[in-house]
C-alpha cells in the first residue's frame, strides 16, 4: 500500500502490511499530519483508493463489502460526532433496532 495525503506528493506509507487476529485492539498513534486520519477513512472505506493497492486476506480492497466489513471493523474516533435524534438514533445509525437490543 502506498499512502500520499495528496495523489503525486510526498508517500506517508509504502509497503506497509499488517496482521490483525481477531480481538485484537489495534492504537494508531504518531505526529500531527503523519495520516492517522487518513488511514482511518481508508480502513472504514470513507476514501477511494487507487485499484490494487490494498487487499484483506488476499482479496482486493474495491472487491470487499462495504457493509460487511464495517461489519467486522470498530473504530473510535478522536472527535465524536453525534446527530441530531435520540442516543438509539445515533448508536444503530442506518438500522432499525429495537430498544431492548440496543
Amino acid at each position: 500500500m502506498v499512502l500520499s495525503m495528496i495523489p503525486g506528493t510526498v508517500k506517508l506509507i509504502e509497503n506497509f502490511s499488517l496482521k490483525i487476529e481477531r480481538g485484537d485492539f489495534v492504537a494508531l498513534i504518531g505526529k500531527s499530519a503523519s495520516g492517522k486520519s487518513t488511514l482511518l477513512k481508508i480502513l472504514q472505506m470513507l476514501n477511494d483508493i487507487p485499484k490494487n493497492s490494498i487487499s484483506v486476506n488476499g482479496v482486493e480492497w474495491n472487491d470487499l463489502s462495504v457493509k460487511c466489513w464495517r461489519e467486522v471493523l470498530g473504530v473510535v474516533p478522536q472527535e465524536i460526532k453525534l446527530f441530531n435524534t435520540s442516543i438509539a438514533g445515533n448508536i444503530s445509525i442506518e438500522e432499525t433496532i429495537d430498544l431492548p437490543q440496543i
